[in-house]
């Protein structure tokens, strides 16, 4: 009797729910917006920054010692995994930023059925 109770409360308002996702979906698509230009700029900072170092320590001196060799490797290897996490959270904004966007469209649907427009 209860959850019958609550389940036609729910059909009976389910805009007041799809008003306050179609509002939380606003709210990260501008997220998402104000993040993916600095995100953008950040990997194209790594590579400038990869091809900046590269040229300083592609050539190896003949009187190298160890630890200047243990250094050059280990700053490659950071710079990589910079730019792979760049890649990532890029290729994620823009994965959410689609999804979000076809999410809203969806509800906006949803929204303008239930209202009867």
């Amino acid at each position: 009797m209860q959850q019958e109770a609550f389940y036609k409360f729910l059909d009976k308002h389910q805009d007041i729910f799809l008003g306050l996702v179609k509002m939380l979906m606003d709210g990260l698509n501008k997220a998402i917006d104000s993040i993916q230009p600095s995100l953008q700029d950040a990997a194209e900072l790594a590579e400038e920054v990869e091809l900046s170092m590269s040229t300083l320590w592609d050539t190896v001196p003949e009187d190298a010692d160890v630890a200047e060799l243990t250094a050059q490797k280990h700053l490659r290897e950071t710079v990589t995994k910079v730019q792979k996490q760049l890649s990532l959270w890029t290729d994620s904004a823009e994965a959410v930023g689609e999804k979000a966007v076809g999410e809203t469209s969806i509800l906006e649907q949803d929204v303008s059925s239930s209202s009867g427009e």
